[in-house]
């Protein structure tokens, strides 16, 4: 779906009040409903759970979560261009039999400390991540490739909370014409 009106594509799902100011347009094809999200027990049961990567993209896109959805689109095409061009050879790539995603920030990565943790890498959520495997057509399981970047340091995510918060005040303080108001 796209985050952006008017709807350019059949496969296109546009809203109907988009955020002041949005200007993103990112496309989810049919591959991202085969990134299974898995519930927890307390989950099960629940008919409105995104069952997969791409009713989770439309969750975040309803509730106007931009972060979220665009961390999530970058994490599962840096993933699909992986798969389909092989490692770079340049970085340190590491490789589980399941991500993770992060309905705090939307990342869909290994979890911090390999297969057997349910912690973000990127925000340090524990409690609002569930599992994902992609499945095949087939429904053979593809195991879940990343570069292997660094994640952030608590004092380099407070300095980027901080940045954005800075951010977020300046854009406040300007009109549409990007000039200051009053």
């Amino acid at each position: 779906f796209s985050m952006a009106s008017p709807p350019t594509a059949p496969n296109v799902v546009s809203f109907e009040q988009m955020p002041e100011g949005a200007k993103v347009q990112l496309e989810f094809d049919t591959s991202y409903a085969n990134f299974k999200v898995e519930r927890k027990a307390d989950e099960i049961g629940d008919a409105n759970f995104p069952s997969n990567l791409h009713n989770v993209a439309e969750l975040f896109g309803q509730l106007h979560m931009l972060k979220n959805v665009t961390n999530l689109h970058r994490c599962v095409e840096r993933f699909k261009t992986i798969l389909k061009e092989g490692p770079d050879g340049k970085q340190n790539n590491r490789m589980g039999q399941a991500a993770i995603v992060c309905f705090n920030c939307g990342c869909v990565a290994l979890p911090k400390g390999g297969d057997v943790g349910m912690e973000c890498a990127n925000c340090g959520e524990k409690e609002q991540t569930n599992k994902v495997v992609c499945k095949r057509e087939d429904g053979s399981m593809v195991p879940w490739i990343e570069n292997g970047v660094k994640p952030m340091t608590e004092e380099e995510r407070r300095k980027k909370i901080e940045a954005d918060v800075a951010m977020a005040r300046k854009l406040q303080s300007l009109d549409e014409d990007g000039n200051k108001n009053g």
